[in-house]
């Protein structure tokens, strides 16, 4: 089975899934995919170019950049001054990377982590997501997933 074909069957069985309301964004949805797995199937990867290219792609489309950060001061912008002085500095190819008073030795991911209290349905950043950071410094492709205890889980302790 090629890839369109398999690419086409898939996406007719997802609009079973879909309600009413959704049918219609979901059908667009389709198209535009299947307009990207064409043009990716028209260029004839191999199994090792096509993960090298999906891969790349991946990063790309996720603002992801494709080699290690260097800390070097092209890379930064200011964006929060503290009385007329420059204070924090943000990457300018990976924007969850900033650092303070354009000392590479503050430099931190704000979403180093993301975590959930509910088994992965829903995610979330907090003061503890935010990581310290040394460059080079290759971004991850993902955030480190953090299972927190179910909220209902949790034992209460009585206030008496």
């Amino acid at each position: 089975m090629s890839l369109i074909t398999h690419a086409r069957k898939e996406a007719t069985l997802l609009m079973k899934y879909c309600d009413d309301d959704a049918k219609a964004m979901q059908e667009e949805m389709n198209n535009e995919v299947l307009n990207l797995i064409q043009m990716f199937a028209s260029q004839g990867h191999t199994g090792s170019t096509g993960n090298y290219a999906l891969h790349m792609f991946t990063r790309l489309v996720n603002f992801k950049p494709l080699t290690p950060l260097t800390g070097e001061d092209d890379e930064w912008i200011d964006v929060m001054t503290y009385e007329g002085t420059p204070y924090m500095q943000q990457n300018l190819r990976c924007s969850s990377v900033f650092r303070e008073l354009h000392d590479n030795c503050t430099a931190y991911m704000i979403d180093a982590k993301i975590f959930t209290n509910d088994n992965g349905v829903t995610w979330f950043t907090n003061a503890n997501s935010k990581e310290h950071i040394d460059f080079p410094f290759a971004v991850p492709s993902e955030s480190t997933k953090c299972y927190l205890p179910r909220e209902e889980d949790l034992e209460c302790e009585s206030s008496s």
